[in-house]
C-alpha cells in the first residue's frame, strides 16, 4: 500500500491508503466514512481540537444527617436527598462547548467522569442489616455545560438521623463529610451546536509554511493537539451510550431485594444491593494531550 494526497473539487483533499498510485482508489475519496481504516485525513471529517487539560479543585459539602422521627406502625427508614450546583470553570465560549472531565487520583485511581458517577454508598449494615434500604443511599456527581460555565451537580441520599419503629432501636444516621476533588478538563474546538471554531472558508484547502500545516481551510492545523482514537494504555475514553443500568423484579419495595443500580465504565463498577447485573458501558478509548 502507498499513501498518497489526492484533491478532486467535488469531493476535497485528501491522505489515504491505495494500493496502485498511479491509479489510486476511488473510494476513500468520495465515501471516507466507509473506509476510515484507509483514511488519514479528509477535508470532509471534522477534527476536534483540544486544548491543555486544566485541573480544578472542586470542595463537596458535607451531606450531615437529619434528625427524623417516624410514627410507629411498621418499620420506615426516612431519608434525606440533598443536592447543589458547583461552578468548576468559566469556559469563555461563545456557544456551548464539548468537553471531556476526569476524577483525578480518587480512592487511588483516575476515573473518568461520563454520566453519573457514585462517589460513596453504604456496604451493609447501616439498617439492622436492612440491605434492600441500604441500596437507596449514595453520594454522585456529575458534569454539565451551559452558555457560561462548565459545572459539577452533586446528589447524595442519605438515611436520616434515625430511624426508629414504634418499638425498635434507633440508628445512626450516615453523613458523608467534606471532601476536596480535582476535576481535570479538556475543552475542545467544538460546540454542541455542530459549530467548529478551527474552519475559516477564507483559507486555502492546504496551507504549507517552513513551521506549520494547515489543511481543509483550517479543520487540521499541526501546531494544535487533536484528539486521537488510542488503546489499553491511553488515558480517556468517550462513552457510546448509557453509564448506568437499574434492575428490578417487580416486586413489592419492601420485599429484599426489588431493585438495584450498576454504574459501570472501564475498571470503575459500583452497585447497589439488588438483582445482579453484568451491565458495562461501551465506550471508545481515546488519547488526549
Amino acid at each position: 500500500m502507498a499513501i498518497i494526497m489526492r484533491y478532486l473539487p467535488a469531493y476535497g483533499l485528501a491522505v489515504y491508503d491505495t494500493p496502485d498510485p498511479s491509479a489510486p482508489d476511488n473510494a476513500p475519496m468520495i465515501a471516507p466514512g466507509s473506509h476510515t481504516d484507509k483514511v488519514k485525513f479528509h477535508s470532509n471529517f471534522e477534527y476536534l481540537t483540544v486544548g491543555t487539560p486544566l485541573d480544578v479543585s472542586v470542595s463537596l459539602p458535607a451531606c450531615a444527617a437529619t434528625e427524623a422521627v417516624v410514627p410507629g406502625g411498621s418499620t420506615i427508614y426516612p431519608g434525606n436527598y440533598q443536592s447543589g450546583i458547583i461552578n468548576v470553570y468559566a469556559h469563555g465560549r461563545s456557544s456551548i462547548p464539548y468537553f471531556n472531565g476526569m476524577l483525578v487520583n480518587y480512592s487511588g485511581a483516575n476515573r473518568p467522569l461520563r454520566g453519573t458517577l457514585i462517589l460513596d454508598k453504604p456496604n451493609g449494615g447501616l439498617f439492622n442489616s436492612a440491605a434492600p434500604f441500604n441500596s437507596r443511599l449514595f453520594r454522585s456527581i456529575q458534569l454539565a455545560v451551559d452558555e457560561t460555565h462548565i459545572r459539577l451537580i452533586w446528589r447524595a441520599y442519605i438515611s436520616s438521623g434515625s430511624s426508629r419503629t414504634q418499638s425498635g432501636p434507633s440508628f445512626s444516621g450516615n453523613p458523608y463529610p467534606a471532601v476536596t476533588l480535582t476535576v481535570r478538563l479538556w475543552l475542545f474546538d467544538w460546540n454542541l451546536d455542530g459549530a467548529l471554531g478551527s474552519y475559516n472558508a477564507s483559507l486555502p484547502m492546504l496551507s504549507l509554511t517552513a513551521t506549520d500545516i494547515k489543511v481543509g481551510r483550517g479543520k487540521f492545523d499541526t501546531t494544535n493537539e487533536y484528539i486521537r482514537t488510542g488503546t489499553g494504555t491511553n488515558n480517556n475514553l468517550m462513552t457510546t451510550g448509557e453509564t448506568m443500568t437499574i434492575t428490578g423484579s417487580g416486586a413489592a419495595p419492601w420485599q429484599s431485594p426489588p431493585w438495584g443500580w450498576r454504574y459501570s465504565v472501564d475498571t470503575t463498577t459500583i452497585e447497589g444491593q439488588g438483582p445482579a447485573s453484568s451491565f458495562a458501558a461501551t465506550f471508545t478509548r481515546v488519547k488526549l494531550p
